[in-house]
């Protein structure tokens, strides 16, 4: 171990020479800045004799909040338990003590409604309010959602809009293609900003015709100079699109509005260009300039026509909008007057009482004088309004002052994070708001650069590659890289970082399931290896440096995509696993088996369903069973007759099962369906099978107590908890629940980039590195 640190002056300086000073710490992994925080809390009470209760410390998650505290604690108690501690100190350390349970140390959703708690009449809300958690938020947002559907389709007004959606394949609707719903879903998560769109007033589209009839009609002299060089491949590739121009001229003519969009969207779903520039003799049109000039025509043509397209879809898309935000903007107001607010809705709520109460402003400036926002490049940035106005140095604000513009007392506030670890765009973190922020508070960041977590090969590989990557800051968008300096030495073996797999040849098959299948292996391979030869791979415990062990390798992957192959390598390698994040288990073999079981008793019409039920261990039918039953008349629908087959037969036996839980579902909680079928079919047992029967076990569990969960907020409905437990199998998917590990578990651990965050793993193996993640998915885009 290095006794000295590069950075102690830094650190002196957050927890005792700094503390009436406005900074601004950047604090790279696993430097400790937690200890940093507490360092500081308590100087603050011991030294200047703050009291905990004017203390405000808001950091990203509940458990950071909770491990904060407990930190806090401990260190207060330290305090108490040394002889050498002063009376004054000791009796302010005892006051905190006291003090600390109801003390604001918690996440910024937390924060805002303590804020709205303290101050309920001024923000318009009824006595007891409701905060509905993530699986609340959303099963209440697709209630709302599908009522203002149906208002949507029973407005007079809209009909016409709509059905030029319909015609541009703008879906209204749908829970599992681009639609509107997604629009919606993050308009819900951004109602604050919806104000330029609530006043776009519904009107009809004005289709361009003489656009694109000015357009067409620049075929004509084309087409005749085609005609005369007919045996040319460019004057045929055009002369065979002359059926299509032929039919647009009618409908120019004769059509309707909608007629021509119909025409338009066709010719754009087709992606069939009209003309091909590599086509074609240049002699054939009278030399090259000649023959650009008609291929230039005719696109010119296309895009004058994608023009007139692009002009009705945003017409369309405009009036849409302004439904939704309405929608989104009248649910808000809803939540408001019913007191079930979602945790936005408290940011917004706790935003508009500062801005507009001065009165509560002040309280609120009294109250808390000491404000310290953890993991800051991670939250949203209402919350940088939320400390300003609360430690603005004057009451009286003009109306519309924005953040930067507001005076604060400098000895308030205290800032720590770091930008480079900034991953949750879709939370409204941003890291112009990072460093706009840091420019306007402290000009220059202070910057903890020893590293406790992570050993010396580590650490230089990390700066290497980060420093050339990150060699220089771009202003709003990207900061500059700070190296590391490693405090581990890292005795005991050769601590470096490995490149799995390299270069692929030009033929070989690159397309995404080949990679991942490839990749798949490669990882396992890599873990197998890895567990064959532990002592080459020592890891530090309490007791010194030991040989590697299963659970102290996790394996990080970027998405749920490759998790089915990755789990297949692993099993056939002998590797034991867990997958640790709640969505993931959505992934496994036996929850999908259990959700076809129950998509077919919720829909009875369902085939697919049905039939992956039949198929599943848990009802245990062949294919040669399916096969026999299709022969004999039988159909994939549990409404339908049944054929004249024995009633032992395994499939007429699993559709007996299944009668019997359809029947039951209307007085059955879902929870107590599926424990229904754990228990009848012995899907316990069925376990057995598997290399880590206690894996499934606890995966069936916590799926069940999903189930309860999701009865706790909801109505005890099928229908609805299966769509619910479909969603959670998305990619949108954020109802993250962590699966607590076991500690006489020895196992591999899988886990997804953003369940991992803040945790640490002596061994890590980042798969999934060819995924392009900047990629635009075909949706919608806001």
């Amino acid at each position: 171990m290095n006794s000295d640190l590069i950075d102690e002056g830094v650190r002196r300086r957050i927890a005792h020479d700094g503390l009436d000073e406005l900074l601004f710490v950047e604090a790279g992994a696993g430097t400790g800045k937690t200890k940093q925080l507490v360092d500081r809390v308590v100087s603050l009470v011991l030294r200047r004799g703050v009291s905990m209760r004017e203390i405000a410390a808001v950091t990203f998650t509940e458990a950071a909040a909770s491990e904060l505290r407990s930190r806090i604690r401990e260190a207060f108690e330290r305090h108490l338990h040394d002889p050498a501690t002063d009376p004054t100190d000791r009796a302010r350390g005892e006051a905190a003590l006291n003090e600390l349970d109801s003390a604001a140390i918690g996440t910024v959703h937390s924060f805002a409604q303590r804020i709205l708690g303290e101050h309920p009449v001024e923000a318009g809300l009824p006595p007891n309010v409701e905060v509905l958690d993530e699986v609340e938020s959303l099963l209440e947002f697709g209630r709302r959602w599908q009522e203002q559907v149906d208002r949507m389709f029973a407005t007079v007004a809209l009909a016409p809009v709509i059905t030029f959606a319909r015609l541009l394949d703008v879906r209204i609707d749908h829970e599992r293609v681009p639609s509107l719903r997604e629009v919606a879903a993050v308009f819900s998560d951004n109602w604050d900003r919806l104000d330029p769109l609530v006043d776009i007033p519904v009107f009809e589209p004005v289709i361009e015709r003489d656009k694109a009839r000015i357009a067409i009609a620049g075929f004509g002299p084309i087409f005749g100079r085609c005609s005369e060089i007919a045996d040319d491949k460019l004057a045929a590739r055009i002369l065979g699109f002359r059926d299509d121009i032929d039919r647009m001229h009618h409908v120019l003519a004769h059509g309707s509005d909608r007629d021509l969009v119909r025409h338009l969207a066709a010719k754009r779903k087709s992606k069939k260009s009209w003309v091909a520039g590599n086509l074609g003799a240049a002699a054939a049109w009278g030399g090259k300039e000649a023959k650009a000039e008609v291929v230039e025509q005719v696109r010119g043509i296309e895009a004058e026509l994608d023009a007139v397209f692009e002009a009705t879809a945003d017409a369309v898309l405009r009036v849409l909008a302004g439904e939704v935000a309405r929608f989104t903007v009248r649910s808000a107001h809803e939540r408001r007057r019913e007191g079930r607010l979602e945790f936005h809705d408290l940011l917004v709520f706790a935003r508009q009482l500062l801005r507009d109460h001065a009165e509560a402003r002040a309280s609120l400036h009294q109250r808390y004088t000491r404000l310290l926002i953890d993991e800051f490049q991670d939250t949203d940035p209402i919350q940088v309004e939320l400390a300003t106005l609360i430690a603005a140095s004057v009451t009286d604000l003009a109306p519309g002052t924005g953040w930067a513009e507001v005076p604060v007392d400098p000895e308030r506030l205290f800032f720590v994070g770091d930008p480079k670890q900034s991953i949750y765009r879709f939370r409204r973190a941003d890291i112009e708001l990072f460093l706009a922020a840091r420019d306007r508070f402290a000009g220059e960041s202070v910057r903890l650069t020893t590293n406790f977590r992570t050993v010396a090969p580590v650490l230089d590989w990390v700066n290497h590659v980060f420093g050339a990557l990150m060699a220089e800051e771009i202003p709003g968008r990207r900061p500059r890289y700070e190296p590391l300096a490693a405090h581990r030495d890292g005795d005991g073996g050769d601590h470096s970082v490995t490149l799995l797999g390299g270069p692929h040849a030009k033929d070989e098959d690159l397309r995404a399931s080949a990679l991942r299948e490839l990749e798949a292996h490669t990882v396992a391979d890599a873990v197998a290896a890895i567990l064959a030869a532990p002592d080459a791979w020592p890891v530090e415990g309490p007791d010194g440096w030991r040989p590697a062990r299963p659970e102290d390798i996790a394996i990080l992957v970027p998405t749920r995509t490759s998790l089915s192959g990755l789990m297949d390598a692993l099993r056939e390698r002998g590797v034991d696993f867990r997958a640790e994040t709640g969505t993931l288990v959505y992934e496994t073999q036996e929850i999908r088996d259990l959700l076809s079981v129950l998509r077919a008793v919720a829909y009875g019409t369902d085939a697919v369903a049905l039939v992956a039920a039949l198929r599943s261990p848990m009802l245990g039918c062949g294919d040669d069973d399916l096969v026999a039953y299709a022969h004999a008349g039988g159909r994939w629908d549990l409404a339908a007759p049944r054929p004249d087959l024995p009633a032992a037969h395994p499939v007429m036996s699993a559709l007996a099962f299944l009668d019997s839980l359809r029947a039951a579902r209307w007085w059955t909680a879902p929870s107590a369906l599926i424990e229904w079928i754990v228990r009848e079919r012995h899907v316990m047992s069925i376990g057995l099978a598997e290399r880590r029967a206690r894996d499934g076990w606890r995966r069936i569990r916590f799926f069940v107590d999903q189930a309860r969960l999701f009865e706790s907020s909801q109505s005890a409905d099928l229908v609805a908890f299966v769509a619910w437990a479909e969603l959670q199998r998305s990619e949108m998917a954020r109802v993250h629940e962590p699966l607590l590990p076991e500690a006489d578990d020895h196992a591999v651990r899988i886990m997804t980039i953003h369940g991992a965050k803040g945790l640490e793993f002596p061994i890590t193996v980042v798969s999934g590195l060819t995924t392009r993640m900047t990629a635009r998915r075909n949706r919608f885009h806001v």
